[in-house]
This record gives structure tokens, sequence and C-alpha cells, in this order.
């Protein structure tokens, strides 16, 4: 008997709950709500407190004082024992609702064997279970306004419930129990579906959003409302769906100046456009298009310019542009190229000064400076055919000019008949030059004027006291003499004298072609 009052109480909440919930139902959740009014004055429940239970089919507050309402008549039934076996009850309606005719309810039989009765037992207190564990879903499930996003299988939960009630009256636990299993998979199904429920509106609506699409966004963010009422996205995205319509007519404005090439005038307008929308993804989308074809603008201008100077040989204002354009567009093998460009034309614009200032030199017979120019040609460009054959020219000239230096700084030297053969030598390869300049000509004359005082014989005289043995150095012994003729070649001489008890003397001398020489004397006169 207990357990038969505890069932029909919570099946009178669990409809007043499903009424609660969907409109659809209404007219047989109210035959469910009369024959659970019926049945809850065997249990002494009024009928204000059931008329006022389900008055409000919309408030969520209601429903959750229901069910809290309900699980403390589960509880306290659960501890009520009759005293007395009641015996199944005829319940008459007043003639005013239903015919005169009382309609008898009754139970099943009693078991007939000790296990029928204890899987009865089972059965029962697990349909029990399974209906308060339904109740508990029902209240999340009104929570998150499921009636609002599947009321179809709202519906098929409803009917799931009632089946599960009529066997439960008719006392068949095994079929209660398998129907109100069912309708306990639904909701709990509904519950695991909601976070979905709420993802796909949060999602249609950022969709929404990306379009413009205000309306769009405002229907799907309150659906993500009906599921999570204090979502922040969703209460964000309403409070952004109100300004689409604006943001759209402004955006039209900046893609009109884009499209007449005012970059600059519309990146500035972008900017107030994220003052409408700061969240916005169009406008983002637009402002980072705008930015990178300014980039591009700016990139292509600076490249332009970079050639027009590197072809007018502007060669400092073609790398300043072509700098500008990397900046603009770091490590891109087109700028690489365009300053190798510049680097290989400032090479050639260096050979080039370097070549004719080598050449210059050399026109001047300034070799030191001719050669040292050429050096820095190949330093920069090593294959330098220019550079190489100019360097060995004036190396070349460079080695004759010294030698020649050297003799007219020494014309002495020349007196070493070897050292005058050498002369001779250079003297012949500096007049096969084909342009001997003025400075060539006139070492060539000079040298040739002094090997020509050194050809030929020249008369020397030797004076000395007839006491002094006088002997010329690798020539001859003249021996003791008052004065002596003797005939010689140009060339350096070295006399020397020699008496006994007397220091030794030296005399040296160079005899030149064409020179008139003194009489030389020599002797010995410092004793010892």
């Amino acid at each position: 008997r207990r357990s038969t009052d505890q069932c029909r109480l919570s099946l009178w909440l669990f409809r007043v709950v499903s009424m609660s919930q969907n409109n659809g139902t209404q007219r047989s959740l109210g035959r469910s709500l009369r024959d659970a009014k019926l049945e809850a004055k065997s249990v002494n429940l009024s009928n204000a407190s059931i008329e006022e239970a389900s008055s409000d089919k919309h408030s969520n507050k209601y429903l959750i004082g229901g069910i809290a309402v309900g699980v403390l008549l589960l509880v306290l039934l659960s501890l009520w024992q009759p005293s007395v076996q009641l015996e199944p009850t005829v319940v008459q309606e007043s003639t005013a609702s239903r015919p005169a005719e009382p309609t008898k309810v009754e139970l099943n039989a009693a078991p007939t064997t000790s296990f029928e009765a204890a899987e009865q037992a089972r059965l029962r207190r697990s349909a029990q279970d399974k209906l308060a564990s339904l109740l508990l879903i029902q209240e999340e499930l009104a929570e998150v306004n499921v009636d609002k996003w599947a009321n179809t299988r709202l519906n098929e939960l409803v009917q799931k419930a009632e089946s599960g009630d009529r066997a439960y009256r008719d006392g068949d636990y095994e079929v209660a129990d398998a129907e109100y299993g069912e309708s306990l998979t639904i909701a709990e199904s509904l519950k695991q579906q909601s976070p979905q429920v709420l993802e796909e509106a949060l999602e249609s609506g950022r969709s929404a959003l990306g379009r413009m699409d205000g309306d769009g966004a405002k229907e799907a963010f309150a659906r993500a409302l009906w599921v999570d009422s204090e979502n922040s996205e969703a209460l964000t995205g309403l409070q952004r769906a109100e300004v689409q319509d604006e943001l759209a007519q402004w955006m039209l404005k900046v893609q009109k100046l884009q499209v007449a090439g005012d970059l600059d005038q519309a990146l500035a307008a972008s900017k107030d456009l994220a003052l409408i929308d700061p969240l916005s993804a169009p406008v983002q989308q637009l402002r980072v298009q705008l930015e990178q074809a300014i980039l591009e603008r700016d990139y292509t201008a600076a490249m332009s310019s970079g050639y027009r100077y590197l072809d007018s040989a502007e060669l400092a204002a073609a790398r300043s542009a072509f700098s500008r354009a990397a900046k603009l567009r770091p490590n891109l093998a087109e700028v690489a190229v365009a300053l190798q460009s510049v680097s290989n034309a400032e090479i050639s614009q260096r050979v080039g000064l370097l070549s004719g200032r080598a050449r210059q030199a050399e026109a001047e017979e300034d070799w030191q400076q001719a050669v040292e120019a050429y050096s820095q040609v190949l330093a920069l460009e090593s294959g330098s055919i220019d550079g190489l054959i100019g360097q060995a020219r004036a190396q070349a000239r460079l080695t004759l000019d010294r030698k020649l230096v050297a003799y007219r700084s020494d014309f002495d030297s020349l007196l070493d008949p070897a050292v005058r053969e050498q002369a001779h030598t250079t003297l012949a390869e500096a007049r096969e030059l084909p342009s001997a300049g003025p400075r060539l000509l006139e070492q060539i004359a000079s040298i040739s004027s002094e090997l020509g005082k050194l050809v030929g014989e020249v008369n020397v005289q030797l004076v000395s006291d007839g006491e002094t043995d006088v002997r010329i150095l690798r020539q001859s012994r003249l021996g003791m003499f008052q004065q002596e003729e003797l005939v010689l070649s140009p060339g350096k001489y070295v006399a020397v004298g020699s008496r006994s008890g007397f220091r030794d003397v030296r005399l040296e001398f160079v005899v030149r072609s064409g020179e008139l020489i003194e009489p030389l004397k020599i002797a010995c006169t410092e004793a010892i």
C-alpha cells in the first residue's frame, strides 16, 4: 500500500513537471493531473495544493519548488507504515466532470510464491528509483529550457513516463520499470546534449557576427542563453549584434575608399570601425588587407625607384631605395638580388675610378702610384683583365725606373765594368719601349752620356819622389820614379806607394773620357 501511494505521488509530481515544460502535451497532462488529484486524495493531499502547483507551467521557481516538495513527500511516505491493510479504493468523481458510474481501480492479485513476491518487490523498488532519478534530472532540464530546443524528445520522454504510470497503477512493475528506464535514458541523453546545443548556438552566433548578420547573431545567442543564461560569450554576442548594421554601413564606406586606391584614408577609417566593434573579425580582416595593400604599394614603389637610380648610376640613392624595400619585406630573394646589383655597380664604378687613376699615373710616369691603383682594382675584381695587364705593365716600368734612378744617383757605380754592362742592357730595354715619356727619355739621355765618358783611353800623368815604390792595383807596378805617363781606360783606379821606414800611401782616382786630369802626386812622406 505504501509503495503504491509513493508511486502515485511520484507520478503526479512528474506530470506536473512535464506540464510546466511542454505546452504541446497540455491536454493529455490535464487528464493525468485529474487522475493524480484523485490519487492524492488517498494520501490526504489537498486539491488546493495540486491546483497551485499546476497553475504556472512556465515558471522555473514553481517547478523547482514542486520537485522539492515531491522529494520530501517521498521521504515521508517511505517512513509511513499504515497500521491496517486498506482495501482497494473506489473513487467516485462528481457528475459534473465524469459519468455517474464510479470507476474502480483494482490492484493485481498478490504473488503466489515467495520468489514472485521478491521479484515484484525488486521491480517496484527499481521503478521507484528510476522515477526519483528522473525527477532530479527533470529539474536540471528545466534549468536549461529543454522544451525550447528538444520539444519532440521531451514529448517522447513524457509519453514513456505516462506509460510507466499506467503500468505502475496496474501493478505491472516490470513494464513500469522498463518505461521509466527508457524515459530516464532520454532525460540523461538530453542532459548530455545540452553542452553541444550551447556550443552549436555559440558557433552559429560567431558565424553570424562574421557575416555582420545582426539578426542572425541575436537569434543564435538567445538560443545559447536558453541553455546557459549567464554565458559571457552569449551576453557579449548579443551586445555586439546590436551594432552590426551600423558596422556594415561603415564597412561599405571603407571598402569604397579601398577600391578607389585611397589606402591610407581607408586604413584610418578602419581604425574607427574597431571602436564600434573591437572584436569584429571582418573589421580585423579588412585592416590586415589594407595594411598588406599599403605594404605592397610602398614595396613596389621602393623597388621601382631603386632600379631607376641604378640605371642612372645614382648608386647611393639606389641602395637607399632597395634598403627601404628590404625593411618592408625582409628576406626576399629579389631584394637581395637588387642590393647585389648595387654592390656590383659600386664595384664597377670603383674599379673604373681606380683604373682611370692608374692610367693617369702611367701617363705621368708615376709607376709606383700606377701599381698601387691596379692592385686596388684587382682587390675589388680579381679577374679584371685590364687590372691584370695594367698591373704587369706598371710593375715592369716601375722596376726599370728604379734601375735608371739608381744609375743616375751613383754614376761612379758605372766605373765597375760589370755594373756598366748591366747599365748598357737596361738602356737597351728602355730604348725598346714603344711610348717613352719625358722622364724616361731624360733618364736614357743622362745615363747614356755618362756611359759615353767611360769609353776610349785617357793619358794620366803620375808624379813621385823617386824613392817611393808605386803600383796600380789590379793593373801594373810602376816602381820608383819622378814622373810617369800612363794610358788608362776610363774607370776607377787605386795607386799605392810604399817606402821603407815610411807609412804607405793610397791614392784613388777616376778616369773619364773627355775630362782633363791634373798630374797626380804619390809619395811616402810620413816617417814611422
